[in-house]
C-alpha cells in the first residue's frame, strides 16, 4: 500500500504541492503529498490510500491503465479533488483501464476544459477504459458535454456514486456516454443542467451498447432541450429498474426521461416532472418499444406518458394520476391492468389509488418524501398483471422500487388482477406488504 497524505507532519508546506517532504517515499511516515505520485509508485494489484484532505493536483490526475485501487481512507465527505485551478478534467482514464482500476470515495469538483468542440469531461474523462468508480462525488463541474464525468467506448461501473450540480453546455449535465456497456447502481443524480439534453444523464450513439439504471434517484434536473432527468438517443439497450424520477424540468419533452429506441422501465416512481411540451413523466420518441410496468406516475406536467414519431409503448400494472393536462397522449400505446385517471379503454380502472402519504412529511407534493405507497384499502391491491414477473431475475422485477418481494397477496383484498401460480402483484412501484414488520420507509440513494 501507497500511502498519500496533504498535511502530514514531516511536510513542510500542508496543502500545497509544491512544497514537499524531502524524505516522502509513501510510506505512513513519510506519505506522498499528490495522489499522482501514489498512482506513479504503484504496481498492478497495489493499493493507493489516500487520507483526508483537499488535493491539487499539478495537472489531471491520470489513473495509467493501471490494475489498482485508489481509495481515500474517510470518504468523499473529508477527501476532495479539487481542479478549479487546472481548466481541464480533474481526473482521467484513458490508457486502457479495466475493472480492476478502482477510484473510489473522493468528491471531485471545480474541473472546466471549456465549452469548445473536445472540450468533453469536467469532473472526469473516461475514454476506451472500463474503471469502476464507487462512493464518488461529482459536483460543480462544467464541460461542454457530460459535464461530472465523460465516458467513450467504455463498459464503466458507477456504483454508489454522485453527481450533484454540474453543468454541460451542450449534453449530459451528469454524465454522458457515449458507445459501451455503463451501469448504474445506487447513484444520484441532483441539480445538473444541459443546454440541449440530458440534465443528468444522456446515452448517445450506440446499437450494440447497453445502459443499465437501478436503484438510482433523480432529482430536480434541468435542461433547455429533452429529457431533463435521463435522456437516451440511440437504439441500444436500456433496462431501468427501481429508481426515481422527481422534480425533474424540461423545456421541451421528457421531463423524467426521454428515450429513444426503445428501451425497458419498471418498478419506478415519476412524480412532479415537467415538460414544456411532451412527456412530462415519460417521452418515448422513435425508432422501438418501451417496457413499461410496475411504476407509478403522479403529479407530471406535459402528460404522464407520451410517445412521437414512431415510438410506442406497452404498459401494464401501473398508477398513471393527477398529470396535466391528461395522463396519456400520443398514438402507439397500450397500457393494461393500471389505474389512470380519467379511464383507458381496456383491463383499467379509474379509482383514487389512496397513497399512504401523498404529500410527505413536509407537507407538498412532488417532493422525494412523498410517500406514496398503498394504504391497506388501496384499489390497486392485487390489480395488477402477474405475468410480468414470470422470467425475471432476482434483481429484475419480484421486487418493488424499496426491494420488497412483489406478488404478495393481502389476504383481506379480493384480486382484480391476473394471478400467477395463486398471487397477484399490485398496481404501481410499491407492493403493499400484509406484514407491518416488513413495511420499509422511503430509501434514496
Amino acid at each position: 500500500t501507497w500511502y498519500v497524505d496533504d498535511d502530514a507532519p514531516s511536510d513542510p508546506g500542508p496543502g500545497n504541492p509544491f512544497v514537499s517532504d524531502p524524505n516522502e517515499d509513501g510510506t505512513p511516515v513519510h506519505p506522498f503529498d499528490t495522489i499522482q505520485e501514489g498512482i506513479d509508485a504503484a504496481m498492478g494489484g497495489d493499493f493507493v490510500q489516500v487520507l483526508s484532505g483537499t488535493y491539487y493536483e499539478l495537472g489531471t490526475l491520470d489513473l495509467l491503465g493501471k490494475q489498482i485501487t485508489v481509495k481515500s481512507s474517510e470518504g468523499p465527505s473529508a477527501t476532495t479533488i479539487d481542479g478549479s485551478a487546472l481548466l481541464a478534467a480533474v481526473v482521467r482514464a484513458e490508457n486502457g483501464e479495466t475493472a480492476a482500476t478502482v477510484l473510489a470515495g473522493f468528491t471531485i469538483l471545480g474541473g472546466n476544459p471549456g465549452t469548445d468542440v473536445g472540450d468533453d469531461g469536467g469532473g472526469m474523462r473516461i475514454v476506451a477504459s472500463s474503471p469502476t468508480i464507487r462512493n464518488c462525488v461529482f459536483r460543480d463541474n462544467v464541460a461542454r458535454i457530460g459535464g461530472g464525468v465523460f465516458t467513450q467506448d467504455s463498459n464503466t461501473a458507477f456504483r454508489k456514486c454522485v453527481f450533484l450540480n454540474n453543468d454541460a453546455a451542450w449534453q449530459g449535465g451528469g454524465l454522458y456516454t457515449d458507445r459501451g456497456q455503463v451501469t448504474l447502481d445506487k447513484c444520484r443524480f441532483e441539480g445538473n443542467y444541459s443546454g440541449v439534453g440530458g440534465g443528468g444523464l444522456i446515452r448517445r450513439t450506440d446499437a450494440a451498447g447497453m445502459l443499465t439504471v437501478r436503484d438510482c434517484t433523480f432529482l430536480a434536473n434541468t435542461t433547455d432541450g429533452i429529457g431533463a432527468g435521463l435522456s437516451k438517443w440511440d437504439t441500444g439497450g436500456l433496462v431501468v429498474e427501481r429508481t426515481h424520477f422527481v422534480g425533474n424540468s424540461a423545456s421541451n419533452a421528457g421531463g423524467g426521461a426521454f428515450i429513444n429506441g426503445g428501451g425497458v422501465v419498471r418498478d419506478s416512481v415519476f412524480n412532479a416532472n415537467t415538460s414544456g411540451s411532451e412527456g412530462g413523466g415519460l417521452a418515448a420518441w422513435s425508432f422501438g418499444l418501451v417496457v413499461l410496468s410496475g411504476s407509478t406516475f403522479v403529479d407530471n406536467v406535459g402528460y404522464g406518458l407520451w410517445t412521437g414519431s414512431s415510438g410506442s409503448i406497452h404498459a401494464t400494472s401501473l398508477i398513471l394520476w393527477n398529470s396535466a393536462p391528461a395522463e396519456i397522449a400520443g398514438s402507439s400505446i397500450l397500457v393494461s391492468y393500471s389505474d389512470v385517471l380519467g379511464g383507458y379503454a381496456g383491463t383499467n380502472i379509474d379509482v383514487l389509488p389512496l397513497f399512504v402519504n401523498p404529500a410527505g412529511p413536509d407537507g407538498m407534493l412532488g417532493t422525494l418524501d412523498d410517500d406514496l405507497r398503498l394504504r391497506s384499502d388501496s384499489p390497486c391491491i392485487d390489480a395488477g398483471d402477474t405475468s410480468i414477473v414470470a422470467g425475471q431475475s432476482s434483481a429484475g422485477f419480484p421486487t418493488d422500487v424499496l426491494g420488497h418481494p412483489r406478488s404478495v397477496n393481502d389476504p383481506n383484498t379480493p384480486g382484480t388482477g391476473i394471478a400467477l401460480l395463486g398471487t397477484m402483484v399490485d398496481q404501481g412501484a410499491y407492493e403493499f406488504q400484509p406484514n407491518p414488520c416488513a413495511i420499509a420507509t422511503q430509501r434514496f440513494p
